[in-house]
């Protein structure tokens, strides 16, 4: 049927009209077809943790405290979070098994198996903890920042359990039955805080890594 409409003038002036049509308002349309093609697709490649990964990642950031030291230091992001979750879980074990790490969208991703009833007892899920198994695959997406010179923290800002998104105003407190006592001044609601040398001043993610600055001395 197509042939045939196309073997006529009407029709063959249509396609023409709006052909030309789109030319003119490609300006419109093209970027966004262009952003959802062109656009690279991020995959997270989490690595496993482990304590030689935070050996790893203790090695580098001590180099910067040397007075030769270089200016910053590129961690792998699995060493890094092994060495988060090590220092982390000396004030709150968490209750993290399986763990591993990456980058997606400049942001530090955590995998692993959690056990979940503790959360369930507290409510901190709602509805969904109805949904859950005793434990889960969860995904933790967030930033790092530095609180101050000696502490930092992994902000949570995206929870997932067997794939199901928690809404982001329940993160908080998800983070908060997970650790014990008091939060430290500073720290984010939804942050879980770990030591760090004095001497780093900035942590950034970007391009697959996690670079750690030295404080610029003044």
């Amino acid at each position: 049927m197509l042939g045939g409409c196309l073997k006529t003038v009407g029709c063959a002036t249509l396609l023409v009209v709006g052909a030309g049509a789109a030319w003119l308002t490609r300006d419109r349309w093209y970027p966004a077809l262009r952003d959802g093609r062109d656009r690279p697709v991020v995959e997270a490649v989490a690595d496993t943790l482990s304590p030689a990964g935070a050996e790893r990642a203790e090695s580098a950031i001590t180099s910067l405290g040397r007075p030769t030291g270089p200016a910053y230091v590129n961690i792998a992001p699995s060493d890094l979070a092994a060495l988060i979750v090590r220092e982390a879980s000396r004030r709150n074990p968490l209750p993290l098994k399986n763990a591993s790490a990456g980058v997606v969208d400049e942001r530090l991703l955590l995998r692993g198996t959690l056990d979940i009833r503790q959360l369930r007892a507290q409510g901190a899920l709602g509805a969904l903890g109805a949904l859950l198994g005793d434990e889960e695959d969860v995904e933790l997406r967030g930033t790092l920042d530095i609180v101050r010179p000696g502490l930092a923290q992994f902000r949570v800002e995206d929870f997932k359990a067997r794939n199901l998104a928690i809404p982001r105003a329940a993160v908080p407190r998800l983070i908060s039955q997970l650790q014990r006592g008091s939060r430290a001044e500073g720290v984010a609601e939804n942050g879980v805080p770990f030591e760090v040398p004095p001497y780093i001043g900035d942590v950034r993610i970007a391009n697959g890594r996690v670079t750690l600055y030295k404080t610029v001395s003044r």
